[in-house]
């Protein structure tokens, strides 16, 4: 998409109170990416912008523990969880307060579906993983991973960091995360890309049943290795096609943002699998993939 900056106004109006708001701290730079406006707020670390991908940032305010793990990717340790399956309900504590996880999970989520209905975001956000950091200071944060939803399932979002052993190219499209160190709100939000619709390619009669792909995954991997499996479901696996930039005259987006993993105007096909899961640790994922319609297995292992 090329058009979520158009959203400022109304996104101004939500997370910017009026105590706080001062036109001379927005900051409209079109030599960044992706385009749109940004506030901050040194004094109190009040952040929010948008940009033209569907990219959202909404800082509450400073907060060195979220910067550690959101920013810097500091974390001593990490303890996963994939929500879509049963999980220990743990407790941890905020700034001194205690909070289970699923309270945690679901103030995200409520967080989160605000936020799509505020800007009429293109897609739903659901909720697929949590991950507690705990830091060298002791202190404790809360990550929750959303996935973009396509037609009721979700578009995979776990690239793999070792490319020798998978024949597709994934997208690395980044999921959105919610981050709290407090009990009662959200103090970090990032979303950073939406989907439109483009065309359909192919319409699927019938798919392998959960248990033949199981199967067929089992058969992939080695007879002397035993996984543990959390869980399971049907995705689309995103895979970049292209670009159509229709700006005929100066650069594109792709070459004005060369770094970028997600560019306006990026052609992305999406193909249905069943995804395996034996660890959704964010960089250390491991998990298979069977294509919904050939069988073919990819195996991705970013513990390696």
């Amino acid at each position: 998409m090329d058009y979520f900056q158009d959203q400022w106004d109304k996104i101004a109006e939500k997370y910017i109170p009026d105590e706080q708001y001062d036109a001379h701290l927005i900051v409209d730079d079109e030599t960044s990416y992706p385009y749109g406006p940004e506030f901050y707020d040194e004094k109190t670390g009040k952040r929010v912008s948008a940009g033209c991908t569907g990219f959202f940032l909404y800082v509450a305010k400073k907060s060195e523990g979220i910067e550690k793990v959101c920013f810097d990717n500091e974390s001593e340790k990490q303890d996963s969880y994939y929500l879509k399956s049963k999980y220990n309900n743990d407790t941890y504590l905020l700034n001194g307060e205690p909070i289970l996880m699923n309270d945690a999970v679901e103030l995200a989520e409520i967080f989160v579906s605000d936020f799509t209905e505020t800007v009429d975001y293109p897609q739903d956000l659901d909720a697929g993983v949590a991950v507690a950091h705990q830091l060298d200071t002791g202190e404790t944060i809360l990550e929750i991973v959303f996935r973009n939803l396509y037609q009721t399932l979700p578009i995979c979002s776990m690239p793999p960091t070792v490319t020798d052993d998978i024949t597709i190219e994934m997208f690395p499209n980044s999921v959105a995360r919610a981050y709290l160190d407090e009990t009662d709100t959200v103090n970090c939000f990032i979303a950073q890309c939406a989907f439109e619709d483009d065309q359909l390619v192919k319409q699927y009669d019938r798919i392998l049943t959960p248990s033949c792909a199981v199967r067929l995954l089992s058969e992939t991997l080695s007879d002397y290795t035993e996984y543990d499996v959390i869980g399971m479901e049907l995705v689309y696996v995103p895979v970049l096609l292209g670009a159509e930039d229709p700006n005929p005259v100066g650069s594109t987006h792709r070459e004005a943002a060369p770094w970028s993993s997600v560019c306006s105007y990026d052609i992305v096909k999406l193909t249905p699998y069943w995804a395996i899961y034996m660890d959704v640790t964010p960089t250390a994922e491991m998990y298979g993939l069977v294509d919904c319609e050939t069988g073919k297995v990819e195996w991705i292992n970013n513990q390696r």
